[in-house]
């Protein structure tokens, strides 16, 4: 029998209680109907339906071959379950719930990873803060992948906190496969593993392990070229700076570096601004993050930071941070557009 601290029972019961609120006010809203908020979500939908009807990569049967979706890996797992019979209004309200679960076990994780027993003040203040975050929850019951990538990256950085390569490996090649960020991730993983202190393998056999993960995430990659000749999704290549007409290079890095400045206005504060000159779209207030996200960063990792320029000194929190400086690059580069920073940023 499996027994919860008294800290676990009362974030479990919080974040069922969040998810509650979320259906209580869907089915109001929606006149008692689980309705999904995102077009996005039932195109999810409707590629896991034609792959549990034997046409992958195909919006209906006779459509033209397409990967149709940033996360390569979500339809195949929601594609099974249409064949259970959650089929028709069934089929949003299981996505509402799936993921509804992801969210209160991605509670728990955060918590675990946030200190645990270890340092259960601290591990508290990162539960609730998750809980209590709207925008998370929304990002988890909008039905898109973004629970199924939080959940597998707080596994994966948990396995990796606690010495357990195997299953590390095996998060990392589900992560590669969720969406393309995991690929980037995982390459910095590769890099930086090698070079911690606690490392008790060679460095040539750590690297070659983590070749896993970077060669399963060359997949969806291979499919994309395949399919469309280029190796981003094609429901990310009309978002990017890239897909501007005529490919002109300074337009591209005038756009990537207006759009980083904004994600890194709205780390710093958390606030919503004026519209930038020359933004694709007028920048509004779905560009969410928590206010002084970046400042609260910085001020956590400078001594790890410190440590590391003085005496090179590697930590996994080094590498979190990484992952989160890296990925504020990665999505002004990827997403063009001010309407897609919501959901595209949160599972940074």
């Amino acid at each position: 029998m499996i027994t919860l601290s008294s800290d676990r029972r009362i974030i479990l019961m919080g974040s069922i209680l969040v998810v509650l609120i979320f259906l209580a006010l869907n089915l109001h809203y929606t006149g008692g109907e689980i309705v999904l908020p995102l077009d996005d979500s039932y195109i999810y939908a409707q590629y896991s339906k034609s792959i549990a009807e034997g046409h992958p990569f195909r919006f209906t049967p006779k459509a033209e071959l397409s990967t149709g979706v940033t996360g390569f890996l979500y339809p195949f797992i929601l594609a099974p379950f249409y064949l259970l019979g959650f089929r028709g209004d069934l089929f949003p309200a299981f996505i509402f719930f799936i993921n509804g679960i992801l969210f209160i076990i991605s509670s728990l994780l955060v918590y675990e990873l946030a200190g645990g027993k270890n340092n259960r003040d601290k591990a508290r203040l990162g539960a609730w803060l998750f809980i209590l975050s709207g925008p998370m929850a929304w990002g988890f019951l909008s039905g898109m992948e973004i629970g199924l990538f939080i959940t597998t990256w707080l596994s994966l950085a948990i396995a990796l906190d606690r010495g357990k390569e195997t299953m590390a490996i095996v998060f990392a090649s589900m992560i590669v496969l969720i969406r393309p960020i995991g690929l980037f991730w995982c390459f910095i993983l590769w890099i930086a593993l090698p070079l911690l202190p606690q490392q008790n393998q060679t460095k040539k056999i750590t690297r070659l392990k983590w070749l896993i993960p970077l060669a399963i995430g060359l997949l969806p990659i291979l499919i994309n070229l395949a399919l469309s000749g280029s190796p981003a999704p094609a429901s990310g290549q009309p978002k990017s700076p890239f897909s501007l007409p005529g490919r002109h290079f300074p337009t591209i890095i005038q756009h990537s570096i207006g759009f980083l400045l904004t994600l890194f206005k709205h780390l710093l504060t958390g606030f919503s601004g004026p519209e930038l000159h020359g933004s694709l779209n007028k920048l509004d207030s779905m560009c969410h993050a928590a206010p002084f996200t970046l400042l609260f960063l910085l001020i956590a990792i400078s001594p790890v930071l410190g440590k590391f320029l003085s005496n090179r000194y590697l930590d996994k929190k080094v590498i979190w941070s990484l992952w989160f400086l890296t990925s504020i690059f990665w999505v002004a580069v990827t997403t063009g557009s001010s309407s897609h920073y919501f959901r595209h940023f949160l599972p940074v």
